[in-house]
């Protein structure tokens, strides 16, 4: 029953609906990465001695308060509000095997810093960065003079969408493709370009509590 629907699925989308899928599904988990792992501005945009509130609005109501105090931890949000993702390449090519498709994500520098490594509760020198992440678990709260900021949330993504392409490719056209995770800065290595299809994260501020968003097989 589960073949027979992934087959409908692969004869109705195009090969540009299901990557503009596969992208705006990645960037929603990206999201609920953010959100799980407490980074601004879904949780805790500061690390105070006590935790006195339980809510994301009472983080943005501290993180406002503390925005005008000199030397104050805080945050601006704007990182999350920087991510954009398109997709390009040969995506209207039928059923012949595509060639030179790419998705090509963008976000502000700062936020790979969080990309350090994977451990629970310890500093940057302790981090096992060989170790694989779980989406599902909170690894550390973010005390930055005491080197913990290690909560993977964007790379765990991105290797996960390389292995859902790949089988999506091997399905559809019957062909091995190897698909790569590159990292590059923007006007270097990669432009935004106009052509393509487009998207951006959408993100909750204040109460708002996050969606469930589709997701796909894992």
């Amino acid at each position: 029953m589960a073949q027979a629907s992934l087959q409908t699925q692969l004869n109705m989308r195009t090969l540009r609906q299901a990557m503009t899928d596969m992208a705006m599904q990645t960037v929603g988990q990206i999201r609920d990465n953010f959100w799980t792992q407490g980074i601004y501005p879904f949780g805790e945009a500061w690390h105070g001695r006590t935790r006195t509130w339980t809510t994301a609005n009472g983080w943005f109501e501290e993180n406002k308060r503390r925005e005008g105090k000199p030397g104050a931890w805080f945050s601006t949000g704007g990182g999350v509000e920087s991510f954009h993702w398109q997709v390009r390449g040969d995506l209207d090519n039928g059923e012949t095997p595509p060639r030179d498709i790419t998705f090509d994500f963008f976000y502000a520098e700062h936020l790979k810093y969080a990309e350090m490594g994977v451990f629970k509760g310890k500093p940057y020198k302790a981090t096992n960065h060989g170790r694989y992440a779980n989406y599902r678990h909170r690894y550390t709260e973010w005390r930055p003079k005491e080197g913990l900021t290690q909560r993977p949330s964007i790379m765990i993504e991105f290797r996960h969408l390389q292995g859902r392409l790949e089988r999506y490719l091997r399905k559809r056209y019957e062909i091995y493709f190897e698909a790569y995770v590159l990292r590059g800065l923007e006007g270097i290595t990669g432009d935004r370009d106009i052509s393509g299809t487009h998207g951006r994260m959408r993100w909750y501020t204040k109460s708002d509590t996050l969606p469930i968003l589709p997701y796909g097989p894992k």
